[in-house]
């Protein structure tokens, strides 16, 4: 907002009036340039959706947003997509998401609606300014004898944030509503569940097992599943080798093998679950999953020597010799890779068992030929009794119980009843001895996540509290560092251009002048929020590697905390306050008596260069919803890279959803508009275009494109409805320093209006939080109040809820990684031989990799969801 550029060029630019206008012709040539990108983004999809339909199917291929016949339909139907279908493809987080979307889009219009008359009171007061200046704040303190229309601000800015205090008190009673509600009625069955961190050495299974059953009963632990750091073992990797996933030999020249799952960089080997290696079967398994990479690129290079030996150009005799070459050095690899696992399979048969009461060695041996562990299990009258259970579906609870170099940190513990989970969550469980464990040691006990949503190897390798204190420290400066080293970055750019316009305004061809206003008008705003969107990234990434955070929805809630405060900070107040400063220090002159005039002119004129911003993100909202770029990205992998079925279906792959990323921008979006609707309302128009446009987004994801791998339980919104509190406190803080500055010039009559502003914000600020601690994210702890998980135990039978446990975790390994017993993983399946063989198993693989995917939630014969409902009884009751 190149004010600074107009007092400059004001003598040499007298007789050309569109240089004055920069600002304008800044904002319409990033408007001009956007739109014609929409454009072709939109005939793209038009002729892509209409030549190859598959491509755009997204997560929900049979949803009446993928099938529609034309984008009129396909827009239509975004439009029309209800809370039912909202609830079935995303869950809680599905249907809050959007609602999220509407809540902005609701305050937005409104403050755009209220701000617009004090547009035209801004426009015909004073003709002093040109460009955007002319409809704001500043045209008005550019003339020191008017004063009436900050009363008119004053009081617009007192209707805007009572407006959305309502309308926001109003959506943070629905969502809590809501979450209690669903959750109530149908209580999923990870909801029985516990995590109990932070176990003193010496803790075993039968000593967890005699704790929770000292404090509540022997009958009421359904399960208990101690967590090992088994799901990855790192190999003694030397010269670069990498080990591969653990998948078997395929035949030489298989292409399947060459699509096999990647190698994981640093060396990790998943070799069937339960069982830990010992350190001296470790050189054998590494030595194995480097050859078996090994395998696979030779497998490759045959694939891709008869690829070229079938092409009629080049030289034949030299193709056929390269592709004889090739298939010899792929036998030669494949036998080595049938010596290397035969070994392995004979030193793994070596090692006996070790016993259930802790004793062994480090390299303690484990027999892979052991007879089946027992699982308890309901007998009828609440209790427990042993049963058997086949070694390919045995539980965590039972090998390898004392194996120091994978002694359990963690144990997830099922108990039989609602209200016993709740209690346990939300107390300071205290061990007082036994077992080795000194007393006062405290364990750390939280609700368990859905199986889906757990970061296991984040889970097995937690490190102790000490640790985790030290870690949260680094994290804290390292965000520091982060938001200071951006702040010093996007300041930079902000004065930079401003200094740029202001000399530039200055030169005598008005051709130069407009070129350089064009390019400072997009450049820099497609490098700021090129900068901006890679630290979303990286957040999520600080929270899981150094806060220790071991699930995806906690992960989630952290990213947009931590990014929401980020962007306040770094997108929001540092370029406003270093525009308008460094602006004030250009106009000030020789009369220091006007700077806070100048001060408060500057803040409306700070707004055009975030509005700028803001209409780029709104764009990009626009052209992500058509999928030309992934579309783009899927057929180009389908026709050079991917060989099989199997790869073929991991590139139609739909992408995961990024609620939390989304939420971020909406309150950043948020922030600008309360705090610039007053007093640049141009800019509430360009923010309310970014919410639809939003809006939009988010019902096409939830509804049809993105997979929804976690739900917070509507966590995420508590969250965001806590970022529009935030934000209407943060512009009226805005609000008062502008009209106490502009007050310098006239009356302070209005800065007295203004200044009760804070009660009605305290007040509504205190209803959310008083609502919040009563809520499921509250003192709940993620759990149902103890009336309400009463209510749930009275109505289910506790044999009921032990068998349904015991079947969940015989059958889908509930409470083990993913990795384990997976089929075709393990070092002591059999090779299979064929193409046809090895895309089956590696299918079968990556289902049961994935058996997490879709969350674990059991309707109950008696209580919460009958068999058969779904999302209308849901949508029923919530409408009633």
């Amino acid at each position: 907002s190149p004010s600074s550029t107009r007092t400059l060029a004001m003598s040499d630019a007298a007789e050309e009036p569109a240089a004055t206008d920069v600002d304008v012709l800044q904002f319409t040539s990033l408007v001009t340039f956007q739109v014609i990108i929409l454009a072709v983004y939109y005939v793209i999809f038009v002729i892509f959706r209409s030549m190859k339909p598959h491509l755009f199917l997204g997560n929900r291929p049979d949803s009446a947003i993928s099938s529609s016949s034309n984008v009129v339909s396909w827009a239509l139907n975004i439009a029309r997509v209800g809370e039912e279908e909202l609830y079935e493809a995303g869950g809680i987080d599905g249907v809050l998401h959007v609602r999220v979307a509407q809540m902005h889009l609701t305050i937005s219009l409104l403050v755009t609606l209220t701000s617009l008359p004090v547009l035209f009171v801004y426009s015909f007061s004073s003709s002093a300014t040109t460009g955007f200046s002319r409809v704001a704040l500043s045209n008005v303190l550019s003339d020191n004898t008017l004063t009436w229309p900050i009363w008119i601000t004053t009081f617009t800015v007192w209707i805007n944030t009572l407006v959305a205090l309502i309308v926001l008190d109003r959506f943070d009673r629905d969502v809590a509503t809501f979450i209690l509600r669903t959750v109530k009625r149908a209580p999923p069955l990870h909801h029985y569940a516990l995590v109990a961190t932070d176990l003193p050495p010496g803790v075993t299974r039968k000593g967890v097992v005699d704790f929770f059953g000292g404090i509540y009963s022997p009958e009421a632990v359904v399960g208990v599943h101690m967590i090992r750091p088994y799901s990855q073992l790192k190999d003694s990797k030397k010269k670069g080798d990498e080990a591969s996933g653990g998948d078997s030999p395929r035949k030489v020249g298989d292409a399947s093998s060459a699509n096999s799952p990647p190698a994981k960089k640093g060396g990790f080997l998943c070799f069937g679950g339960e069982k830990p290696l010992p350190r001296g079967v470790r050189p054998i398994a590494a030595a194995y999953g480097a050859q078996l990479k090994a395998l696979a690129d030779a497998d490759a290079t045959v694939v891709t020597c008869k690829a070229k030996e079938a092409d009629p150009k080049g030289n034949a005799e030299k193709k056929a010799a390269a592709t004889a070459k090739a298939v010899a050095n792929a036998e030669k690899a494949l036998a080595r890779a049938k010596a290397l696992r035969t070994a392995l399979q004979a030193a793994l048969a070596k090692y006996p068992k070790t016993g259930d009461n802790g004793a062994g060695d480090e390299g303690a041996p484990i027999n892979l030929s052991a007879p089946p562990p027992v699982l308890p299990a309901e007998d009828g009258r609440g209790g427990m009794v042993e049963v058997s259970v086949p070694q390919s579906a045995k539980s965590q609870t039972s090998t390898g119980e004392g194996h120091p170099a994978t002694r359990a940190k963690s144990a997830v513990v099922v108990l039989d009843a609602l209200a016993r989970t709740s209690t346990a969550v939300t107390g300071a469980l205290l061990c007082t001895g036994g077992d080795g464990v000194q007393p006062g040691e405290a364990w750390n006990v939280v609700p368990a996540p859905e199986p889906r949503d757990v970061l296991w190897p984040v889970l097995e390798g937690l490190p102790p509290a000490a640790t985790r204190s030290q870690q949260a420290t680094a994290l804290r400066v390292i965000k520091t560092l982060v938001i200071v080293f951006y702040s010093f970055i996007l300041a930079g750019l902000a004065i930079a251009v401003q200094a740029a316009l202001a000399f530039v305004a200055m030169l005598p061809n008005q051709t130069i002048r407009d070129i350089v206003a064009v390019v400072s008008g997009i450049v820099p705003v497609v490098l700021a929020s090129f900068l901006l969107n890679f630290m979303a990234v990286v957040y999520e990434m600080l929270a899981v590697n150094l806060g220790c955070v071991w699930s995806q929805s906690k992960a989630s809630c952290a990213q947009q905390r931590d990014y929401g405060f980020f962007l306040r900070v770094v997108a929001f107040f540092v370029p406003m306050l270093a525009s308008s400063l460094f602006t004030t220090l250009l106009q000030v002159g020789e009369d220091p008596l006007s700077l806070f005039p100048l001060l408060a002119a500057a803040v409306p004129n700070s707004a055009y260069s975030l509005m700028s911003f803001i209409f780029l993100k709104a764009v990009a909202a626009l052209t992500g919803m058509t999928g030309v770029i992934p579309a783009a990205v899927a057929m180009i992998k389908t026709k050079f890279l991917a060989k099989t079925d199997f790869a073929r279906a991991e590139v139609f792959r739909a992408p995961p959803k990024a609620e939390s990323i989304r939420s971020s921008w909406l309150a950043f979006a948020q922030l600008v508009s309360l705090s610039y609707a007053p007093i640049a309302p141009v800019t509430a128009i360009v923010c309310t275009f970014f919410n639809f446009s939003e809006a939009a987004a988010a019902r096409l994801e939830v509804g049809a494109v993105a997979r929804s791998h976690y739900d917070s339980q509507g966590e995420l919104a508590v969250i965001a409805a806590k970022q529009t509190s935030d934000n209407i406190a943060l512009a009226a803080v805005i609000h008062f320093c502008v009209v106490a500055l502009a007050g310098s010039a006239g009356s302070a009559w209005h800065i007295i209006l203004i200044a009760p502003l804070p009660l009605p914000i305290l007040y509504f600020r205190a209803r959310m939080a008083y609502r919040h601690s009563k809520g499921l994210h509250g003192h709940c702890a993620g759990r149902l109040p103890l009336a309400d998980a009463s209510a749930v135990d009275a109505k289910r039978s506790r044999a009921q809820v032990a068998r349904l446990h015991g079947a969940l975790a015989m059958k889908t390994r509930a409470w083990a990684p993913p990795c384990a017993d997976a089929p075709g993983a393990g070092p002591a399946t059999e090779g299979v031989d064929g193409p046809e063989a090895g895309e089956k198993a590696q299918v079968e693989h990556n289902a049961w990799m994935r058996r997490y995917e879709t969350p674990n939630v059991v309707a109950f014969e008696e209580g919460g969801l009958d068999e058969g409902e779904g999302a209308g009884a849901m949508a029923a009751a919530d409408a009633a």
